[in-house]
């Protein structure tokens, strides 16, 4: 199981997370975000990103071109690049851009195929709904049921979790998660994007020692 840091903004929290052996990182897109970051921001940011790592980024509710205008710094790249959507849009729309894509679970989506894309290379959930899940005694079912919707594939497991937050040896269990994520915050932060490398040290030996 990995850490993945989303919402990354600035060339110098990548240096520091490279040297504590994160990654994988999440670029935000969606504009009402904290973190939304734009083009020329990560045109400049990936040129300190070795080409191993693995690179997300997050949209919701956006029209298609804006995707693949992002999508087109990479064009001459070998960077690992995955898309993610915390939306609900048609399943045509996610494989329109014939790019591997992480959906962020929502129970009410309309959408029930999304689960089924050829495309889909993992599912994020939030911790918050997997506790709400836990103390209802339901997690067990709806991870069984999450099974046959996708027919046993081998997406892989993302849950959000805080910088100080705490996971349940059962959810570990049960999901397995391939990677932890957590989103730059006013936690990790001096100011508003102006990240305390400290507590970001300090934050990934926590998670490290107490999840990983």
């Amino acid at each position: 199981m990995n850490l993945k840091v989303s919402g990354l903004y600035n060339h110098r929290i990548i240096k520091q997370l490279n040297e504590l052996g994160i990654n994988s990182f999440e670029f935000d897109f969606r504009p009402r975000s904290f973190n939304f970051i734009q083009k020329y921001v990560l045109e400049e940011i990936i040129k300190e990103i070795n080409l191993g790592e693995k690179i997300f980024l997050h949209f919701a509710n956006e029209v298609d071109f804006i995707i693949n205008d992002i999508l087109s710094v990479f064009k001459e790249s070998e960077h690992r690049v995955f898309l993610s959507f915390s939306d609900d849009q048609e399943l045509s729309f996610y494989e329109s851009f014939e790019t591997p894509f992480f959906w962020h679970y929502r129970a009410d989506a309309v959408s029930k195929n999304i689960l089924k894309s050829k495309d889909l290379a993992g599912v994020v959930f939030d911790l918050e709904f997997l506790n709400e899940l836990s103390a209802k005694g339901t997690l067990l079912n709806f991870y069984s049921n999450f099974l046959q919707i996708t027919s046993g594939r081998e997406l892989q497991m993302v849950i959000n979790i805080d910088w100080d937050g705490a996971i349940s040896s059962e959810i570990l269990e049960l999901f397995s998660p391939d990677f932890l994520d957590v989103a730059i915050s006013n936690k990790v932060e001096i100011c508003y994007r102006n990240v305390d490398s400290k507590k970001v040290e300090n934050s990934i030996k926590f998670l490290k020692n107490h999840t990983c």
